[in-house]
């Protein structure tokens, strides 16, 4: 009766098993390739998409910052609050932006004012 012999043969297969868990796989050169690739890509992608967002439109505090630095609007004017409602729209601000200068700019949110006053109707 040899107690000993069975409890050593389990041993001995507890680290063969151990011994394939620690294994690592092993990539190939094209795996590792293609992988880098991949993340190239979305690295380049996700920049273009933060360049885009990032320099494409002014904010509205610096479209209304600029209107009132110009001196053709004052704090608390109509067309001041105007300019606050109207440059909340992506678009607007775009279209604020492409005017080359504060004169410019001006005179088209002084035009969307006019025009918002005329399509709305008058309380009498």
């Amino acid at each position: 009766m040899n107690i000993s012999g069975n409890r050593s043969g389990e041993k001995r297969k507890g680290k063969c098993i151990r011994k394939q868990r620690r294994k690592k796989k092993s990539y190939g050169a094209r795996e590792v390739s293609a992988s880098l690739e991949q993340m190239v890509s979305v690295g380049t992608d996700l920049a273009s998409i933060a360049r885009s967002y990032k320099n494409d439109v002014m904010s509205v505090g610096d479209c209304v910052k600029e209107l009132l630095s110009s001196g053709h609007v004052q704090t608390g004017d109509e067309i001041h609050l105007f300019a606050l409602w109207f440059l909340r729209e992506k678009d607007n601000r775009k279209s604020y932006a492409a005017a080359e200068t504060p004169y410019l700019r001006f005179k088209f949110v002084e035009y969307c004012f006019e025009r918002d006053k005329q399509s709305r109707p008058r309380d009498v």
